[in-house]
């Protein structure tokens, strides 16, 4: 009778290895479904947030009507969802290959990927701090670049699908041409490159407060002189974020005038780190 039992037992509850792999397989394929979803949704957010800063832009320094302004998001809205339709899908395999254990963050929300409980729905929510798998994405204009971190490590993307592909796409240009004028597409440019510039400026004053170790009396002065000299960043400077920016911009200023704010060191410092930006 025990002898019975014991062989009903190891039936009923042993798995076979194929039960196991079809298992497996299931949980990979649910889990990067989940995971191609879940990028798609945040890839186009980021998309639509860029573009509604642009959009922005228009009607504040361009004098774009409301009405012409939602006839441009809807342009956006289109090309983007073409956009996420074409690259979400490889930047989902991406972020959920190695398949993590447990739940992911993208961009800082929660996404589960354990099965769901019966009780999960009473569950307090988890804290976000206690989560080891991490998933950031970033929408440049030329591309996207995507950060993953994990227990065992962490590695980076770098894949096309920018905010410049909206812009270049024959139903956001088209849109465009309808809705504005020559002279509203200069004030736009006019701002943009003064943002550029700006943003340029004060990263540049941030790191060489520190490098060359200014007090505070000198970054007032080196910040206007910065200023001064600073006329143009152009967008292809920034393709590749700020900081290449830096270096684009750094490699064309010239030292004059420094004598009246820095010592002798910190010009020789500047002088050093400018010859190595060209």
């Amino acid at each position: 009778m025990l002898a019975t039992a014991l062989l009903v037992s190891l039936v009923t509850s042993a798995p076979t290895a194929g039960w196991q792999d079809e298992t497996e397989d299931n949980d990979i394929q649910r889990i990067t479904e989940i995971v191609n979803r879940e990028m798609k949704v945040e890839y186009q957010q980021l998309l639509l947030d860029a573009m509604r800063m642009r959009i922005r832009a228009l009607e504040k320094h361009a004098k774009l009507n409301p009405k012409d302004a939602r006839r441009l998001m809807l342009a956006a809205k289109g090309a983007s969802k073409k956009l996420v339709d074409k690259h979400a899908q490889k930047i989902g395999q991406y972020a959920a290959q190695p398949l993590p254990e447990g739940n992911i963050t993208i961009n800082g929300r929660l996404v589960r990927l354990e099965q769901n409980k019966p009780d999960q729905e009473d569950e307090e929510e988890q804290d976000l701090s206690t989560i080891t798998n991490r998933v950031v994405l970033i929408v440049r204009s030329s591309g996207v670049s995507l950060d993953i971190k994990q227990d065992n490590g962490s590695s980076g993307y770098g894949l096309p699908g920018g905010y410049n592909s909206i812009l270049s796409s024959d139903l956001w240009k088209d849109t465009l041409a309808k809705v504005t004028t020559k002279e509203q597409l200069a004030e736009l440019a006019k701002f943009e490159n003064e943002q550029r510039r700006q943003r340029t400026v004060n990263l540049m004053t941030a790191a060489m407060t520190m490098e060359l170790q200014l007090d505070d009396e000198q970054v007032p002065p080196f910040h206007e002189w910065l200023d001064a000299q600073i006329e143009i960043v152009r967008e292809a400077d920034l393709q590749s974020g700020p900081m290449w920016a830096v270096r684009r911009v750094g490699r064309n200023l010239k030292t004059d005038g420094l004598d009246e704010i820095l010592a002798k060191e910190q010009v020789a410092i500047l002088s050093r780190r400018i010859a190595e930006w060209e």
